[in-house]
């Protein structure tokens, strides 16, 4: 991981009617970072994600993508790769099939394809219908079907969603090897905060619409403890009493 700027989110701010969700969004996510966007639920984690997609126009604000204001146009398909919500698949196609046909919009050759399932560990199963996949399974295919157009940041929406022990066990090492091993910087929200501590190599904890807390994990082990426990009561004492649904 290096400490170079790779996303800089500045000011962002959006409100949905009388109710502002975002009152100042500041983050900078350097290249190789994990960087796990935190805080309960309804402070605005998945909105700031989906803002840096342009899913969702905001009000104030800006993107810096390598030290140049970003907006979203037809080159965006090859910056971010995206697991926003539930991911949506064709139930009654195969794992192959599902991504052959994200694939053909984006140009991803069959032997890509062939070897995204194979890396996913979802070969085996590539001809079996998606409606027969495990939750683990088909979040695995959600981040292969991200990766057809191998994007420079990969952005996942609470990707242990769902997942039993050993399907979290396994996310959580497969993030560590879209960092290490594909060379790929991850932003990522949870609520999970012993898998944000696992997994992490920075942070930044959302309250009131703002980020109050924006530091590596090693610095926080390094104020509170080098443990998950402590690491929780971190986060409790920015949270606690913030604005949450």
């Amino acid at each position: 991981m290096t400490d170079n700027p790779l996303l800089q989110v500045t000011g962002i701010k959006k409100s949905y009617g009388d109710k502002q969700v975002l009152s100042g969004i500041h983050m900078t996510i350097n290249e190789g970072d994990i960087y796990g966007l935190l805080g309960p639920n309804g402070v605005g984690k998945t909105t700031t994600l989906k803002s840096m997609l342009g899913l969702v126009s905001v009000d104030e604000g800006k993107f810096i993508y390598r030290g140049k204001e970003w907006k979203r146009n037809r080159k965006s398909n090859r910056v971010f790769g995206a697991s926003i919500d539930e991911p949506v698949f064709y139930n009654h196609l195969s794992g192959i099939e599902n991504l052959r046909v994200f694939g053909s919009l984006v140009g991803t050759k069959e032997k890509d394809i062939v070897q995204i399932m194979k890396d996913f560990d979802l070969y085996e199963d590539r001809n079996v219908s998606v409606k027969n996949y495990s939750q683990g399974m088909r979040q695995r295919l959600a981040i292969s079907r991200v990766f057809l157009n191998d994007p420079e940041i990969i952005i996942l929406d609470e990707p242990t969603n769902g997942l039993d022990p050993n399907g979290i066990k396994y996310m959580r090492t497969l993030i560590r090897r879209l960092s290490e091993e594909f060379g790929k910087t991850v932003i990522l929200s949870t609520h999970l905060l012993g898998e944000a501590w696992h997994t992490c190599t920075r942070i930044g904890i959302i309250r009131d619409g703002e980020v109050v807390v924006e530091e590596s994990i090693d610095e926080v082990n390094q104020k509170v403890g080098n443990d998950v426990d402590s690491f929780e009561e971190f986060f409790i004492k920015y949270t606690e009493d913030g604005i949450h649904d």
